[in-house]
């Protein structure tokens, strides 16, 4: 009889801590899922950001390169801040719609690079990281 109480000692013993295991295999996931929600606003607001300091050199496109600078420098300062902005979100990501802008903006900065039609190309980028920033802007009053 002594050792059928031990069995059932032992087996409540493991049923409480599988229990507890559980309980904090819980609380980890919640915590996780917690970081990757803090992560993706972070991510966010970095290419909104990004996008801001893009766009101003989209403007500098707008006013025929700007004293001083040329149309090459100013794509390629473009082209690092579409860069910046795009290794803020991965392939999975829940933001695809702002990724794809900026790849059309990636397309649009080709074109001007290429000489095609520049000044409706240097509008068409602003238009498109004006768009991008404001989905971003959008996203982060979403899941705030």
């Amino acid at each position: 009889m002594s050792s059928d109480v031990i069995t059932w000692i032992g087996t409540i013993l493991t049923a409480i801590g599988t229990a507890v295991t559980l309980w904090q295999a819980g609380k980890v996931k919640r915590y996780k899922d917690q970081v990757a929600f803090d992560l993706r606003k972070i991510s966010i607001s970095e290419a909104g950001e990004i996008l801001r300091r893009g766009q101003e050199d989209c403007r500098k496109l707008l006013k025929s390169g700007g004293r001083g600078q040329s149309i090459t420098n100013i794509c390629d300062s473009v082209q690092e801040r579409l860069d910046q902005a795009m290794n803020r979100f991965n392939q999975k990501s829940q933001d695809m719609d702002i990724k794809e802008k900026l790849t059309s903006a990636n397309g649009l900065l080709h074109e001007v690079r290429q000489g095609n039609n520049t000044s409706q190309s240097s509008s068409d980028l602003h238009v498109v990281f004006q768009e991008a920033i404001q989905l971003c802007n959008e996203r982060l009053m979403e899941i705030n």
